[in-house]
């Protein structure tokens, strides 16, 4: 009798153990897989900073938060690789010298803008500049055949003009049956659209990042702003450097953010803008 409740307490251990072991398993292998994870990732991120990948070709870092940048797209899905930058010691002395002119001319200089200026009258001054480069996007709108385009774009334009003298978004409080793409409405894009090639990474002096291509874009646009041959020139460049000074804050707030996430900020800044320019390539 006694033998038989042994071998009986013999086999409910067996089965205990056998229960416990096959219950533990998945915890195991999910802690397995995270720690796996985890050390692919610091690896990953590891390689990045150092500047190098398992092949030894030098890559990039592109793991940053670039919290106000959000523009720019998510990062995160974004695979490391080098960037062709043959124009890199160019692009390295301007980008040095438009870091110190943001954040050491123009901070300062907005600063004391802000305290002399009401928050009501700086932003009817950017919504007034916006209304007032509207026929250049309607050009452009017309450059690259969307119709669509270019009516909401005079529409809105109409609206914001006899309404608030374009010191106020108006129309856009109410719902536009046609999606809105303001921002592809640019030289830049409309030469992308024409299947020009994009050329090289390019900084400008006091404007920043672009490419050849984006370059001749935005000079294009600059030159058919219609504040330039509306008023004498001596107006037109005193308010274009209003526009500007009312324009810093958003930019040195957003810059002063990406760079204090940055490893390395212009090889940071170089690859968001490229990333930018793939996502909103014309299909």
């Amino acid at each position: 009798m006694k033998s038989l409740s042994l071998m009986m307490l013999l086999c409910v251990l067996l089965l205990g153990s056998a229960c416990a072991k096959k219950q533990n398993t998945p915890l195991e292998q999910n802690n397995s897989q995270a720690s796996s994870v985890l050390d692919e990732g610091l690896a990953t991120d590891n390689a990045a900073r150092e500047g190098i990948n398992s092949q030894g070709i030098t890559v990039t870092d592109d793991y940053d938060d670039f919290d106000d940048f959000d523009e720019y797209g998510d990062f995160e899905d974004y695979d490391t690789k080098a960037q062709a930058d043959p124009l890199i010691i160019w692009n390295k002395a301007w980008f040095t010298f438009n870091d110190f002119v943001l954040l050491k001319v123009a901070k300062p200089v907005h600063k004391a803008y802000v305290k002399v200026t009401p928050q009501k009258i700086r932003s009817g001054l950017g919504y007034f500049k916006y209304n007032l480069n509207a026929p250049v996007r309607m050009a452009n709108a017309l450059l690259q055949a969307e119709f669509q385009q270019f009516f909401v774009e005079f529409g809105k334009f109409i609206i914001n003009t006899t309404t608030s003298a374009g010191f106020a978004d108006v129309a856009s409080r109410n719902e536009v049956l046609v999606p809105h793409k303001a921002q592809q409405l640019c030289l830049g894009y409309t030469l992308a659209k024409w299947n020009l090639p994009e050329g090289p990474y390019l900084i400008l002096p006091f404007y920043g990042p672009s490419t050849i291509r984006e370059s001749v874009g935005t000079l294009g646009d600059l030159t058919a702003e219609p504040l330039a041959y509306l008023l004498p020139w001596q107006v037109s460049l005193s308010m274009g450097s209003l526009f500007t000074v009312n324009d810093f804050g958003t930019l040195y707030t957003s810059y002063e953010t990406f760079k204090e996430s940055s490893f390395d900020p212009y090889i940071s800044l170089r690859n968001a803008y490229l990333e930018k320019l793939s996502y909103n390539r014309p299909e």
